[in-house]
């Protein structure tokens, strides 16, 4: 056998080991999750918040509602809260992380009178701070019409916990 025949199948022996060698490295195992304890993968999961929405300027409560948010490894974002969805449709968004404990996400939902009718769409901007399996978010939710011109913002906050199966 010559010495480049060799270097092929060491060469794909070496890409295998390489491969493998996050998943059995000292110190690193699977979280609850499936993914590696990562930083930027520690939201990826299902939480449970309660969320205050108010006027940006400060004012009385607008709304208060319970919502679930579903962060997907990757980068992406689910949404749901318990506003009857006849008035909403599921939220669809992004999630990025940005240092320590910090994750900055947008997700959109489109909206209905309860003729059924087209009601335009909210733009939901969130900072989320996680400390353990609990979050702190603050919200910035702008309005807007039908026709894309904006309604008006709501600001507020929401507490979250992580959904667990224990």
């Amino acid at each position: 056998m010559n010495k480049h025949s060799l270097v092929a199948p060491a060469s794909l022996l070496l890409l295998v080991l390489l491969a493998a060698a996050p998943a059995s490295q000292a110190g690193e195992s699977i979280s609850q999750s499936g993914l590696f304890p990562f930083a930027a993968n520690r939201i990826v999961g299902v939480w449970n918040s309660d969320v205050t929405l108010r006027p940006c300027g400060g004012g009385p409560v607008i709304a208060s509602f319970k919502a679930l948010a579903t962060f997907h490894a990757g980068g992406t974002l689910s949404d749901a809260n318990n506003t009857p969805s006849a008035l909403r449709t599921a939220g669809h968004g992004i999630w990025r992380y940005v240092q320590g404990n910090q994750y900055k996400t947008r997700f959109q939902i489109f909206r209905f009178l309860p003729s059924g009718a087209y009601d335009g769409y909210a733009d939901v901007d969130t900072i989320v701070l996680l400390s353990g399996d609990t979050s702190t978010t603050t919200v910035v939710a702008t309005n807007f019409n039908q026709d894309g011109s904006e309604r008006g913002t709501l600001c507020g906050t929401s507490n979250g916990t992580r959904l667990s199966i224990d």
